[in-house]
């Protein structure tokens, strides 16, 4: 894997559990570039220490329609995407 998304989960400013483990996992990988698409805000405090990644962030609204996700479909091209199974991640990654 050389470039990798994640499509990750928020609550009260954290990254979920299960975002951090797929993270985690993800970069023991040590892939080339991680992308962190993350719905709402994050406290930057709350991403793993050991990994470096680019954070973009994503509306809540943003799964309504596909022509809403033109921008992130972009920022994704050549990237291998991933997300924890929720409804709204399922919502983006069948757009994608």
């Amino acid at each position: 894997m050389n470039k990798v998304a994640i499509i990750a989960q928020t609550k009260e400013g954290q990254l979920s559990d299960a975002s951090i483990q797929l993270l985690n996992f993800v970069s023991s990988y040590q892939p080339a570039s991680i992308l962190l698409l993350v719905l709402g805000d994050v406290k930057f405090d709350s991403l793993p220490s050991s990994t470096a990644v680019e954070v973009l962030r994503l509306s809540d609204g943003l799964w309504v329609d596909s022509a809403s996700l033109q921008p992130v479909i972009k920022a994704v091209e050549g990237y291998a995407v991933f997300g924890v199974k929720s409804i709204q991640i399922d919502n983006i990654l069948s757009l994608l």
